[in-house]
């Protein structure tokens, strides 16, 4: 065989391969065929106005110990004017609470829906309602 002979093989070889992978390509898209819902609602407005009742606030209180002793965060020092010395003075230091041992009382808010409603069944996220008082 000459080289001349083996690069006709090998380019009729390619050309074939390609062509399949053309024509593959080609008839795959024609056999599937997308499906739409039927009775589905025109938007999502239109089924969050159905459910709209179910929707409850959640909200949680908790008392928490203070942060003094070694887990404490330490108040960060600022130079003097910086715009975060009043946001961490009000964080650090005027936390409220039972100052006798350095607890606080802390908020949550969250949102749930009602399973039931006679017995009083809601489900929610355990962050919301986790530790709660």
């Amino acid at each position: 065989m000459t080289s001349n002979t083996i690069l006709c093989a090998a380019r009729r070889t390619f050309i074939a391969g390609a062509a399949a992978l053309l024509v593959s390509a080609v008839a795959v898209p024609s056999f599937v065929t997308p499906t739409f819902a039927a009775d589905g609602p025109a938007s999502v407005a239109d089924l969050a106005q159905g459910l709209l009742g179910a929707v409850v606030n959640i909200s949680t209180s908790q008392t928490v110990k203070g942060t003094e002793g070694p887990g404490a965060v330490p108040m960060p020092q600022l130079p003097e004017g910086s715009p975060f010395q009043d946001f961490f003075d009000d964080f650090f230091k005027n936390r409220g609470g039972d100052k006798d041992n350095g607890s606080q009382k802390v908020q949550s808010l969250g949102s749930g829906f009602v399973i039931d409603a006679e017995q009083g069944i809601v489900v929610t996220n355990n962050h919301v309602i986790a530790d709660a008082d």
